[in-house]
């Protein structure tokens, strides 16, 4: 028998020591306005696939040097079709006998100052020999209240592992905040998390992009007391970032990625 306190605790490893299932926006500074093509917001803001043009790929992966063995894949597309943007992601993780893996789909519109996005998931969770599947989904939209001012709501059903194998609960989580464009080059994101049985918290931070090829991001999310540091550099229809993220306890992981955009590219 698998001890409880066993999976609980291994549970508590990977979600703390990951923003899993997101990719560099999200998981630094929360709920985001995306200037650019951006297929990893499909898990946490399928509405911004409203903005999509053309087709997107990307390939990241989660490193945490303090739990070698435990790591986390992904993988995403994005296209543009008719009536707004689709797309499909998929992540796999592991750590001590325990994995996850999760397929993804959403859609998002622009509907002239809103968007709106819809999302449906698939996981599967296993542990040694024994496994189960589970089906989430997820909501998304934001509304442009003047050219700098954004408003910004996500909704998710997200799993909660309570060492309990037979008990299979789904915790929804509600995100909602706002994205301020200071200049061109800055951009401020603010929101708060509410969860049933959690204590609320908030998440934000900054982008900045001194140059068209390149930007920073610097974000904090209260619940685990993570600070977040990123950079991205553009070259023609490449992308790449890395990140940064500290946790008092599970040390730091980092998130390193490669995208290709075709933003001209069309069906």
């Amino acid at each position: 028998m698998f001890p409880c306190f066993t999976l609980g605790l291994i549970c508590c490893v990977l979600l703390s020591c990951s923003a899993a299932g997101q990719g560099q926006l999200n998981s630094v500074l929360g709920l985001v306005t995306a200037p650019t093509n951006d297929p990893w917001l499909v898990w946490q803001q399928p509405d911004q696939l409203g903005k999509q043009r053309g087709i997107s790929g990307a390939a990241g992966s989660w490193y945490r040097w303090n739990t070698p063995d435990a790591g986390e894949r992904m993988l995403a597309l994005s296209a543009a079709v008719p009536g707004g943007g689709l797309a499909f992601g998929m992540q796999q993780q592991s750590f001590a006998g325990l994995g996850e893996s999760q397929h993804v789909l959403g859609f998002g519109r622009d509907f002239r100052g809103w968007q709106m996005g819809v999302q449906l998931r698939h996981e599967r969770q296993r542990i040694e020999e024994r496994s189960r599947d589970r089906l989430g989904f997820g909501l998304s939209g934001s509304y442009v209240l003047h050219q700098q001012w954004t408003l910004l709501a996500s909704f998710r059903q997200s799993p909660l592992s309570d060492g309990n194998w037979q008990r299979n609960r789904e915790l929804p989580a509600f995100q909602a905040g706002f994205a301020h464009q200071l200049s061109d080059q800055l951009q401020l994101c603010v929101s708060s998390i509410l969860q049933p049985g959690e204590k609320p918290g908030s998440q934000g931070g900054v982008w900045y992009q001194p140059i068209s090829q390149f930007s920073l991001l610097m974000g904090y999310e209260s619940r685990l007391s993570r600070l977040s540091f990123g950079l991205n550099y553009q070259m023609k229809q490449l992308r790449t970032s890395f990140t940064a993220q500290t946790h008092p306890q599970l040390g730091t992981a980092y998130w390193i990625d490669l995208c290709l955009d075709l933003p001209s590219f069309s069906f």
